[in-house]
């Protein structure tokens, strides 16, 4: 048998045993799926508790807040909160544990964390 026909049959004798193999599934492709994102939800699932009468996140004196500006002299910072349905909060963020608590003139918010989109400091 010729050299370069030989080459040729083992080139042919090992294509067959690759598709063999890939059919057979123990060699596999490259996973080709496509992974889209999750859909932003419509519906949030933030709590709007009522205005109590005493509103505090470090168990020291309770306050009522009339303004932002209260607010902001309260905790050091304001931040608005933007969830992935378009409605945004303006407050201070006292946790962000699993869910983001805001406090503000209308009282303690809670939502949870995937429906916060931007969590923007305002100075």
């Amino acid at each position: 048998m010729n050299l370069t026909k030989r080459r040729i049959l083992i080139y042919i004798i090992l294509t067959a045993i690759c598709i063999f193999l890939i059919t057979a599934g123990i060699i596999k492709k490259n996973n080709t799926d496509v992974v889209l994102p999750d859909p932003v939800p419509e519906k949030t699932d933030a709590v709007i508790k009522p205005v109590p009468s005493t509103v505090t996140a470090d168990n020291s004196k309770k306050t009522k807040f009339t303004s932002n500006d209260e607010i902001k002299q309260k905790y050091g910072k304001l931040e608005t909160v933007t969830l992935w349905n378009g409605k945004s909060y303006t407050g201070a963020v006292v946790n962000t544990e699993k869910v983001y608590s805001i406090i503000t003139i209308d009282g303690l918010i809670n939502i949870p964390m995937k429906e916060v989109k931007i969590r923007e400091i305002i100075r």
